[in-house]
């Protein structure tokens, strides 16, 4: 067994055990769902879905549960969210959320009286695709399909924050991926969607390539202009097919 399916076994054992029957399902998601999980790179990515909303007690206990200090991840952290059936069963609105936590930070938000998540969009969208059960029924059977429009909104703005943060080697990647969803209407990971820009001579792909082997675990130096530049010409045609979509 691996570090990661050992970590995965015993955090869905204590999630179960704190929230108990409210528990309807816990999806694994991104990299880790994708044969894409690289230890220095990736966090492990998890969608916590409950019958109701979850009690103060529960919230301290599943967080002190899976703190990194009681359960060490074996990626660069654990990215958690938690939100009820009902959020789950409309996701083209943004969710309200539960709890999101998120090791690598060492940072715990409790959802209660919180705006709105967008990013939960793009996520309850990849999950209901893309999941792995580690808990429940397959996630097509708790998350409801995502207005097109609003997931290509919600990856737009997803790519704005990495321009804003200078997060090179993420926008060139969520770029390409997001490329693919446009175009092909497939969700795919970041390294599914690098690979597929370069057969498709999307981009620049030597930077492309670049960030690839950044995404791999390599010490690549990206330029962060070149690097905006190119998920700002993404997020351009994501805005224009959600304009489209909207009809």
């Amino acid at each position: 067994m691996s570090g990661l399916d050992a970590y995965l076994g015993e955090l869905t054992h204590r999630t179960s055990a704190v929230l108990g029957e409210s528990l309807v399902a816990l999806y694994l998601h991104g990299s880790a769902a994708m044969d894409a999980f690289v230890p220095s790179r990736s966090d492990v990515d998890l969608l916590c879905i409950t019958r109701r909303s979850l009690s103060p007690s529960q919230k301290r206990g599943l967080a002190e549960a899976l703190s990194e200090a009681s359960l060490p991840c074996p990626g660069v952290g654990l990215e958690m969210a938690v939100v009820t059936v009902a959020e789950a069963g409309t996701p083209s609105d943004p969710p309200t959320f539960e709890l999101h936590i998120a090791t690598q930070e060492g940072r715990v938000v409790d959802g209660a009286g919180r705006a709105r998540n967008p990013d939960l969009v793009a996520e309850l969208a990849m999950t209901r695709a893309r999941g792995v059960v580690l808990v429940g029924p397959t996630p097509a059977d708790v998350i409801a399909p995502v207005d097109r429009a609003a997931l290509l909104h919600a990856m737009a703005d997803d790519l704005r924050w990495a321009v804003e943060a200078e997060r090179a080697s993420y926008a060139i990647l969520n770029g390409c991926r997001c490329l693919r969803f446009v175009r092909e209407g497939t969700l795919s990971s970041k390294t599914e969607g690098g690979e597929w820009a370069i057969q498709a001579g999307f981009g620049d792909t030597n930077l492309i390539a670049a960030a690839l082997d950044r995404q791999r675990g390599a010490d690549r130096l990206l330029d962060p202009a070149s690097a905006a530049a190119f998920a700002e010409e993404v997020r351009e045609e994501l805005l224009r097919a959600a304009a489209k979509a909207s009809g």
